[in-house]
């Protein structure tokens, strides 16, 4: 009688035997599939092979190390996504802060008048003041906005600088300055001559290095503040 191995069987020797479903290998069962491992046939740590990126405590997974990686492979993710639209946006509310949020001259002229003091409590009888009102309504949406731009630019610059410097081939720096210019992954693949598959997998080397990026931009600020 032929003897057949498990394909799986190197994930059921380093993961399994330190995941809690088999009580960190003391059990032949997991608990998490219900079966004998030996018939588990796929596993969603497998799938996603996280097992390569877990971290080795004590010859334990950590396994509450992974949220925060995770996270920051989302930001990443999403920041460089987000670039493009960004940048749109930053110059769209830039211009709509310029042209006083299309208010009229009395609406200005109250901003004026008021000035910051608009959004601090008043005396009873001033806020009848359709002007004053109006502007600290204008006030208020302008300070909005331009939150709203400081967030998008510290995004942006975020990406620019580590566009600017960076370990990346000369591929995956092409893939990265496409993604950053609004291309779509077809027109990258086709223009570095690759299939999409091969560049969405150098698009996920730079959103990996990205995410580091930002591991250590985000270190840096807390030893700073230490």
């Amino acid at each position: 009688m032929q003897t057949t191995i498990n394909p799986n069987h190197k994930y059921i020797e380093s993961v399994c035997s330190k995941c809690p479903g088999t009580h960190w290998g003391k059990s032949a069962k997991c608990r998490i599939h219900d079966m004998h491992i030996g018939k588990i046939s796929s596993c969603q740590q497998w799938d996603d092979k996280e097992a390569e990126q877990w971290i080795d405590d004590d010859g334990q997974l950590a396994l509450t190390n992974l949220e925060p990686v995770l996270e920051l492979l989302h930001v990443a993710q999403d920041q460089l996504d987000g670039y493009y639209w960004m940048t749109q946006q930053i110059e769209k509310l830039r211009s709509k802060i310029q042209s006083g949020l299309g208010s009229n001259d009395d609406v200005a002229a109250g901003t004026a008048q008021y000035g910051i003091e608009a959004t601090l409590p008043k005396a009873r009888g001033r806020n009848s003041d359709p002007v004053f009102r109006e502007a600290r309504n204008n006030l208020q949406a302008w300070e909005r906005l331009n939150r709203r731009v400081k967030r998008f630019e510290d995004k942006v610059k975020r990406v620019d600088a580590f566009a600017e410097k960076n370990n990346l081939s000369e591929k995956e720096q092409i893939v990265l300055e496409g993604i950053m210019d609004g291309q779509k992954m077809k027109d990258i693949a086709k223009e570095i001559g690759v299939s999409r598959t091969r560049a969405q997998e150098l698009k996920n080397k730079v959103v990996n290095d990205l995410a580091w990026a930002i591991y250590d931009e985000e270190k840096k600020k807390e030893k700073a503040l230490s």
